[in-house]
């Protein structure tokens, strides 16, 4: 698929950068969607040392230009994002001026979020040389590079593998996780589900996941779906497994949330790996909402743990498979302690909805019968327009017709005048005076040969 690239120690064109000259090596922050990915990023992001990239395989790298850049922050969606510069800053000195990094490949986004080997392959040389571009460009600020994404969970064994590094999965209760994905597309934003669905279609070169998509191949890309749940965790759990070993320090979000002593361990971890004094105080963590629909819990549950065998046996190590049980765990106790709950208020709900339906349903049927009517009065007023038009079409033949009979007694009565002036004329005349006699007289003769 992909042109690989050698590990370490392999023949040369390994195209891996190495550490700087004091000796420093470039953060990599690995997680899923709706994580509290942002928030860690703008943690390291507000570090004087740090270039801290937000998304190093977004998809919008492929042709964003500096003007979409600018306009790209947490205000621009419902992202409950704490307020920050906008979030592709750091990139715009790559971006050509057509838009777009001349180094990234929109394959780069999902179609190569597994190596071509699958989770324990090798990154491409084009995904290096993408990696490499970005860490120099740090560099060349005189910056710590802090490279993030939420699409690296697949790869992280083998950007482990090509790049010295300090590597941190950062990871939350895939329950929870789910709640914002739900409340995202409830809201009309159903990119995070999408997504998913497009990750684990398009990694059918993966052996696992092309197993997955096919199981539940009817899944519908809804946040009540639970085919698209189930594809959703069980794939997590997957990746969760073999990124595990990769990890040099794995963040739970909820853990530092609700822990302060672990919170401030955590920090002081961060700081022998990385020599970085980050603030983790700011975190928070929240359940928001969700309209999943699980038919039967108990079948639900053990399709889980059926999955889970198939994880054990699909390359990832014990430990790795150990981490992704508790997170199972963790995910299904959040699940069920969420379906006690929420099953009262489901069902006021649901009655609820069924009313609002029954009304959706009666307005409908009214708004269909006025549709109706104001057909029929559509068709009646188009014939009474008809009926004016022809109406309006005689008048005006009638108003053409009187125009023209005026035009002809005003002709005639012109010709009278003209008649009458000319017989003035005659009656008034010395001639017709003088034969007024032999007028009389031829009269006269006249009245004889009658009688």
């Amino acid at each position: 698929m992909n042109q690989s690239i050698p590990n370490a120690g392999q023949p040369p064109g390994h195209l891996t950068v190495e550490p700087d000259s004091s000796g420093i090596v470039p953060i990599f922050i690995h997680s899923s969607f709706r994580t509290s990915s942002t928030w860690l990023w703008g943690a390291f992001r507000r570090l004087p040392e740090t270039w801290a990239y937000c998304e190093i395989f977004h998809e919008a790298l492929a042709s964003m230009t500096v003007d979409e850049a600018r306009k790209v922050n947490y205000q621009h969606w419902a992202s409950g994002h704490p307020p920050s510069a906008p979030y592709f800053f750091e990139f715009t000195p790559m971006f050509r001026p057509e838009g777009g990094i001349a180094t990234f490949h929109p394959s780069m986004s999902y179609e190569r979020f597994f190596p071509e080997d699958g989770p324990s392959g090798n990154l491409s040389a084009e995904e290096c040389a993408h990696i490499n571009a970005l860490i120099e460009n740090a560099r060349s600020l005189g910056c710590r590079p802090i490279l993030t994404d939420t699409r690296t969970l697949g790869r992280m064994q083998a950007i482990k593998a090509a790049y010295p590094s300090v590597t941190i999965l950062l990871v939350r209760n895939i329950f929870h996780q789910w709640s914002s994905y739900s409340s995202q597309a409830m809201m009309g934003n159903p990119y995070f589900i999408s997504m998913t669905d497009r990750i684990v279609r398009a990694s059918g070169h993966d052996v696992f996941s092309r197993s997955l998509n096919d199981w539940y191949k009817d899944r519908r890309t809804e946040s009540d779906n639970e085919a698209m749940f189930k594809t959703f965790l069980i794939h997590h759990l997957y990746l969760y497994a073999h990124a595990f070993d990769s990890a040099d320090l794995i963040l739970d979000v909820n853990a530092i949330a609700r822990d302060s002593a672990l919170r401030n361990d955590q920090e002081r971890e961060i700081y022998s790996k990385t020599k970085l004094n980050i603030n983790l105080s700011s975190v928070e963590t929240n359940f928001t909402m969700t309209n999943l629909k699980i038919g039967n819990k108990l079948d639900f549950f053990d399709e889980i743990e059926q999955w889970m065998k198939r994880i054990g046996a699909s390359g990832a190590s014990s430990s790795g498979v150990r981490f992704a049980a508790r997170m199972k765990d963790e995910a299904l106790e959040e699940l069920d302690r969420w379906s006690f709950y929420a099953q009262g208020i489901s069902k006021y709900y649901v009655t609820l909805l069924k009313k609002e339906e029954a009304c959706r349903q009666d307005c409908q049927t009214r708004m269909q019968e006025h549709e109706q009517e104001s057909a029929k009065m559509l068709v009646q007023i188009q014939a009474q327009t008809e009926a004016c038009t022809q109406m309006q079409k005689q008048i005006r033949a009638q108003e053409q017709t009187y125009t023209e009979v005026q035009a002809q007694m005003q002709t005639q009565a012109q010709r009278s005048a003209e008649t009458q002036t000319r017989l003035q004329t005659i009656l008034q005349s010395s001639s017709w005076r003088i034969t007024q006699p032999l007028r009389a007289t031829k009269q006269l003769l006249l009245g004889r040969r009658k009688t």
